[in-house]
């Protein structure tokens, strides 16, 4: 029995490529191929299809790329609850697409793009510098022994003179900062090259490092992430908000000892 099973099994070998060898040829004897586009239809029916799907007369046609390499697509009627009929111009098929891709490529442009400004969190930073009015204040996470002989981390400050800090405060700090998030994006603003405060975060165990600049037009906010073109508007509470957080970082309050109990 034993003999048998293994006669059977080293016959699934030559059989599988007995059958890959016959089967590549059969292919290659078909005429024709999966890329051989099907026989183009009469203009007349061309033109009634895209009359019943509400495509001679587009909703939106957004044209994708530029120069010689361009793409056309054309949105048509609805297509049931969410979907409207959409077509390749340059193709004969019709698909379905989401309707609400009309509703987005009506868009401004700057709806798109990422609204946080920094993409550091107070969780995984480990070094923050803010400069302001001159002064560069630097806090670093270390990691230090608490009373029981255990790791523990904790922020201090290194610049312009070492110190310790209330956790809290610079916990606030770090929230501020990594919170801020654009309204709106223009193409320049004034008073950038003289910022109210200059911002550089590093994160991810020093993989990352983003840098930030903050400053007021009169009652509005911008902010440039170093590196990106164009200009982020900001509300003046985001400024507000970080230059108080800054102010507010003290060193770490001691403890208050327990009241004891009066006497009678």
């Amino acid at each position: 029995m034993l003999a048998y099973t293994l006669r059977r099994v080293l016959w699934i070998g030559p059989v599988l490529l007995v059958i890959a060898t016959i089967t590549f040829f059969l292919m290659q004897a078909v005429p024709g191929g999966p890329f051989v586009r099907e026989k183009e239809r009469p203009e007349a029916i061309e033109r009634a299809i895209q009359a019943e799907y509400g495509l001679d007369k587009p909703s939106t046609t957004i044209t994708l790329g530029q120069g010689s390499s361009q793409a056309m697509l054309l949105l048509g009627k609805a297509a049931g609850e969410g979907a409207v009929y959409a077509k390749d111009q340059s193709r004969p098929m019709i698909v379905t697409v989401e309707s609400s891709l009309d509703a987005d490529v009506a868009k401004d442009i700057g709806e798109f793009r990422q609204k946080d400004l920094l993409d550091g969190r107070p969780f995984n930073s480990t070094r923050l510098e803010v400069t302001r009015n001159g002064q560069t204040t630097v806090f670093e996470k270390t990691k230090t022994k608490n009373k029981e002989g255990q790791d523990e981390e904790k922020w201090k400050q290194t610049a312009p003179t070492a110190a310790d800090v209330d956790q809290t405060t610079v916990d606030n700090l770090l929230a501020a900062v990594t919170a801020a998030r654009a309204t709106s994006f223009v193409d320049s603003a004034a008073n950038l090259d003289k910022p109210e405060v200059a911002i550089s975060l590093t994160s991810d165990e020093g993989k990352r490092i983003e840098k930030l600049t903050l400053a007021r037009d009169g009652s509005d906010g911008f902010a440039a992430r170093d590196g990106e073109s164009g200009v982020a508007k900001v509300d003046a509470a985001t400024i507000d908000n970080i230059v108080k957080s800054l102010e507010g970082v003290k060193p770490p309050q001691p403890a208050t000892p327990p009241t004891p109990p009066s006497g009678k």
